[in-house]
This record gives structure tokens, C-alpha cells and sequence, in this order.
């Protein structure tokens, strides 16, 4: 397919050239080879166009061409459809809201919202991460933003996608045999749950062949536990130019 584009954009470049070629060998004559030079010419840029915009859509609407130069990065997580495959005591304890906040409107949503702050503050510091590791400042603005109640809907919408379309989505891709398309990094936190109740690289193999991981000496909050590390492990990428 990326053949035939080529050479479409190489004729329409053709055509265009040839009916300007001719359009100003004829512009002190302007009869019928003017005018079938105009013509070529107007064909020329249609196709050009018309070539253009189908690349566009190959390129949007092929993984495998725009992803030569992307890598993903995850943190602490693995996919949902793994986390609901695998559920025992010790996940639904630890992960307890994915399954309060997938409850039906508007349960989850008014419990919070009687006291979101203590629910945050909760959360935030169940995850073998402290309060302490987060600046003053970002954490008062987070219970700022988890005071709006509109702020608590979406999350809770979040999770309950996590558990209705995620999975259906998920699970097609594997009929299909659909993997990320492009390299992977995994970390996640030595002192969390991911570590404890899986083989993270190992999960991540399922959905991408070039996978590599390795986990840091945090919770689950890598990027506000160990900020440095976590630089130096996205620095590390090598992405090459599209």
C-alpha cells in the first residue's frame, strides 16, 4: 500500500510538471495546447491532493508506521484486563477502589463527596508511598481539584470503563493477535503491590515482544518518590526519527 502511494504522489508530481511545462512554453499562444496544459496541470494538483490525504489516512490508520519512532512508558500498572483475571484477596484489598468506584451512579461518588479530602489522603498514602513525599503545595492542590464534584464523577467514570468496554476491547485485540506495536518500558515500584503479586516484565510480554522493565525502590508514586531515577530511566530511551 505505501508502494502505490509513492508512486501516486510521483504521477501526480509528473502531471503538474508537465502541464506548467507546457503552459509556459504556450502562454504567448493560448489555444489548445494552453489549455490542455492548464488542464494537466489542475489534474496534476487533484491527485496530488487527493494522494496526500490518503497517506495521511495510511498513516493515522497504520500503527506499525507511526510507531518506528514512538516508545510507551508505563508506571506501576499492568492491563486492566490482566488485574481482573487474576483477582484474589490480597489484589481486591489493595485495589479495593477499582471495585468502589465501578458501583453504579452515584453511590461511590456521594460517599466521597461527604469527605473528599480524608478519601484522597486515604488513597494517596495506601500505596507504600507517604504523605510526606508529596510537596505541600501539589497536595492541597489535589484536594482542590477532588472537592469538585464533577472531579469525583470522572474518575469514578474512569474506573467504570476500566471495567465494562476496556476489557471487551482488550480481549479483541488478543483473539486478534494485536500487540502494542511499539518498544516498552515498564517500571513500577519495588515496595508496591505490582511487585508483590506479579511478574510485571512478564505480564507486559503477553502484549508487546520488545518489552523491558525493572523495578525502583519506591511505591507507587515513582515519579514523586524517586523523581530523579525515574528522569534517568525516561532519559534512557533512544527514539529514532520517524
Amino acid at each position: 500500500m505505501l508502494l502505490s502511494l509513492l508512486l501516486s504522489l510521483l504521477l501526480s508530481l509528473l502531471l503538474f510538471a508537465v502541464g506548467l511545462l507546457i503552459l509556459v512554453r504556450r502562454s504567448g499562444r493560448f489555444g489548445r495546447s494552453g489549455k490542455a496544459g492548464v488542464l494537466i496541470g489542475v489534474v496534476g494538483v487533484a491527485l496530488l491532493v487527493i494522494a496526500s490525504r490518503i497517506q495521511a489516512i495510511f498513516w493515522r490508520s497504520e500503527p506499525s508506521g507511526c510507531c518506528k519512532s514512538v516508545q510507551l512508558v508505563v508506571l506501576d500498572i499492568i492491563p486492566i484486563r490482566e488485574v481482573f483475571a487474576t483477582i484474589d484477596k490480597d489484589l481486591a484489598t489493595a485495589y479495593y477502589h477499582r471495585f468502589y468506584f465501578i458501583q453504579p451512579y452515584d453511590l461511590p461518588g456521594t460517599l466521597i463527596g461527604a469527605d473528599p479530602g480524608y478519601c484522597l489522603r486515604k488513597k494517596l498514602g495506601a500505596s507504600g508511598t507517604s504523605l510526606k513525599t508529596f510537596a505541600p503545595e501539589a497536595l492541597a492542590e489535589y484536594e482542590r481539584c477532588f472537592r469538585d464534584p464533577r472531579t469525583i464523577h470522572a474518575s469514578c467514570e474512569d474506573y467504570r470503563a476500566a471495567a465494562s468496554i476496556d476489557p471487551v476491547q482488550d480481549e479483541a485485540d488478543a483473539v486478534e493477535g494485536r500487540k502494542v506495536g511499539c518498544p516498552l518500558l515498564a517500571l513500577w515500584g519495588a515496595a508496591g503491590v505490582m511487585e508483590r503479586l506479579y511478574d510485571v516484565e512478564g505480564v507486559w510480554r503477553k502484549y508487546e515482544h520488545d518489552v523491558r522493565g525493572k523495578p525502583l525502590d519506591a511505591g507507587h508514586f515513582l515519579a514523586e518518590e524517586r523523581p530523579a531515577q525515574t528522569a534517568r530511566e525516561l532519559s534512557s530511551l533512544k527514539v529514532s526519527a520517524p
